[in-house]
């Protein structure tokens, strides 16, 4: 056999065969030995005496995380888009970066207060602590129950390898049950269980009847936003470890959802990171959408696509609902927004309009020219406005764009028109010939109107699949930005397909928390050499092997004459057009040496290293700068953007957002 054939079927034999439930051995051994062994350990293999299980003191849930990991390496072999050998052998996965979260029970060693009896102590000499570890794990797993697939101890020893210097545990969440709201027990009837559960839940308990007839005893947890349902994890752990156990614990699990929190502006609705906002924001866009397409037109609308990342959750500050007005500060003059007086003492809040791109339905009577083209598209553009305003929907009109004011919402609509990009194209020689060429401006609308809608669309189906993706995107986002590295150099579009690679092309276990989505992607990127490997983001496997090979072969014979960081997706037939001219080579040293700076920082805090607050990741260091430049924060329109440790006595609520205000001003101007 092959060294390959070797390895694949060990890892065969580990993920097909359940050592918990089959009691193996190398020699001969009798089936009633094996089930005494069986009776007494968890995993039971004997050596060839038949005497002794090798496994005696293999923790049951480290054997279940190498059988997870053998069908995975199973699943990565079977994968042919994947470079399998370099995410098996080369890449090195800390323990931090494996699991959702991480318990550290480093403060409460030595474990003395928990007796052992005396049957478990015989079958461990030498080994003490395991029998406590194994009784501690078993109590928290009953709390977690259904929320988590793994639950894997780490031990650190000391030099004289019998006393424990730190004790952690991994945890893997089930994506399905994970952040129920609803610990559900037994039946009343059941008095026994019932009692049982009572005992164990103490306070959290409380009987309940259903909207079915059933009365039970349950936990409820109540929560009103979606980050407060990822903290049902914690506050459980809390009441496990913290008040039935009584030992001391560190939790790594969701300190960064903090930094996606703008605490100087509150919405009138209940909000934690930036998902509740999200999903006013697409509920709104669906029903402006439905008005839009239902119009009767000279030409139907049969389509309206967003082109931000709010729709993909992906947004770091999506716009909040409210009313509007005009204020003293600023006027409008010529579409655009002026100051009113020489002195203004501060500048009103940026709001990012909510882009969307329109689709009508074919027809060939658009013009050849493309300045007729672009009076008939504004011609659209009044059109749509009229008909807006015969539902009391305000709307402003420009040759560019169209923008209206939905439900305390703005949003900017564009059309799509494909013959636009075929004009923008053209070009006539001196000589009468006609040509088409491609052109800064060509490449942007089609990039734009054309490309990015359904790159978006994607992405909202890979949020729909990974809840995580979303506000993980988001913190990646956050960080980066934080280094003072913003949108110019590095697009958001680009972070996008870089994370939802990691999702698609099984670098990782999907993640199930924002956090480690962000530990993940600054693994990704920490060793990734754009030099030698592509990106794919295959969305619905459309891309074939064959397409790959081509695409990557045709890169590495001219290297050079492609752009440094090469994204390779099924829309835009493999040209990468989102780093077609951004980010440089600068920049992606730059953010490289900032992923492994902070990811080896991160690293030590969780490990217990250094004792420092993991929030100063998005701290920027200004040293090694010529010129520092300090803006007045008045003056600074995305002030309210700032990241902000702690508590903040100066919070801005912001007004619900009421349809018949005298707020809303019928000639606003955006």
């Amino acid at each position: 056999m092959s060294s390959y054939q070797v390895v694949r079927s060990f890892w065969s034999f580990l993920s097909t065969t359940d050592l918990e439930e089959e009691a193996i051995s190398i020699g001969e051994a009798s089936t009633e030995v094996l089930e005494n062994f069986k009776k007494n350990f968890d995993v039971v293999l004997l050596d060839k005496s038949g005497c002794y299980n090798v496994c005696a003191f293999l923790n049951v849930e480290v054997y279940r995380k190498v059988k997870t990991e053998s069908q995975f390496a199973i699943k990565l072999l079977d994968d042919n888009k994947n470079d399998s050998f370099h995410k098996l052998f080369l890449m090195k996965y800390p323990f931090f970066l494996q699991y959702d979260l991480v318990i550290d029970l480093t403060k409460s060693l030595p474990l003395k207060k928990y007796s052992i009896k005396v049957e478990e102590l015989a079958k461990n000499i030498g080994y003490k602590n395991l029998i406590i570890i194994k009784n501690i794990s078993k109590i928290i797993q009953k709390g977690l129950g259904k929320r988590i697939l793994n639950f894997v101890p780490r031990l650190e020893l000391e030099t004289d390898g019998f006393v424990f210097e730190k004790l952690f545990f991994g945890v893997n969440l089930n994506p399905d049950e994970a952040f129920n709201i609803l610990e559900l027990g037994p039946s009343l009837n059941d008095h026994i269980a019932a009692a049982e559960f009572r005992s164990f839940w103490g306070h959290l308990s409380s009987d309940r009847r259903f909207r079915d007839g059933s009365t039970n005893v349950a936990v409820h947890f109540k929560t009103n936003t979606i980050k407060a349902k990822r903290g049902i994890i914690r506050k459980i752990l809390n009441f496990i470890i913290g008040e039935k156990l009584e030992l001391k614990f560190d939790l790594h699990y969701d300190e960064l959802e903090e930094i996606l929190a703008i605490k100087k502006i509150v919405p009138s609705y209940p909000s934690g990171t930036n998902e509740e906002t999200t999903l006013k924001i697409i509920q709104a866009s669906d029903e402006i959408g439905k008005q839009l397409r239902s119009m009767q037109m000279s030409l139907k609308i049969t389509g309206v696509q967003g082109i931000t990342d709010t729709f993909c959750f992906a947004d770091m500050f999506p716009q909040i609902p409210t009313n509007y007005e005009v204020g003293k500060v600023t006027t409008v003059r010529d579409n655009s927004i002026v100051f009113s007086t020489e002195k203004c003492e501060v500048v009103p809040r940026f709001i990012k309009p909510v882009e969307c791109v329109l689709q009508l339905e074919h027809s060939s009577k658009w013009p050849n020219d493309l300045e007729a083209l672009h009076h008939i598209k504004t011609s659209f553009y009044l059109e749509i406005s009229r008909n807006l305003q015969s539902h009391k929907i305000i709307s402003h009109v420009t040759p560019e764009f169209l923008d209206v004011f939905f439900q305390g919402l703005v949003f900017r609509y564009r059309l799509y028109v494909p013959k636009e990009v075929t004009l923008v194209k053209k070009s006539i020689t001196e000589n009468g010939i006609t040509s088409f060429r491609d052109s800064l401006h060509s490449f942007n609308l089609e990039n734009v109107l054309n490309v990015t809608p359904k790159i978006v669309g994607a992405l909202k189906g890979v949020q729909s699949l990974y809840p995580s993706f979303g506000p993980g995107t988001a913190l990646v986002k956050r960080w980066l930005r934080s280094q003072l590295i913003d949108d110019y150099y590095f697009p958001d579009i680009v972070i996008d397909l870089l994370n939802a690679s990691l999702y698609l092309n099984n670098s990782f276990s999907p993640s199930n928390t924002p956090q480690i989505s962000f530990l993940r992607f600054l693994k990704f990127f920490s060793e990734f050499d754009w030099n030698l490997q592509t990106v794919l983001v295959n969305f619905n496997e459309d891309i074939t092997n064959e397409e790959i090979v081509a695409l990557e072969t045709k890169l590495q014979q001219n290297r050079d004459g492609y752009q440094p960081l090469y994204i390779i997706t099924s829309f835009d037939q493999g040209l990468s057009v989102f780093t077609k001219y951004v980010p440089s080579k600068e920049i992606l040293y730059r953010v490289k040496e900032l992923t492994k700076i902070s990811l080896n920082f991160i690293g030590n805090i969780h490990m217990g290293l250094i004792h420092t607050g993991i929030k100063e990741l998005f701290i920027p260091n200004l040293e090694g700068y010529n010129l520092l430049i300090h803006l007045r924060s008045q003056m600074n329109s995305r002030r309210h953007e700032q990241i902000v440790f702690g508590n903040v006595t100066n919070r801005v609520i912001v007004e619900k957002y009421k349809k018949n205000s005298t707020r809303q001003i019928a000639d606003y101007r955006f």
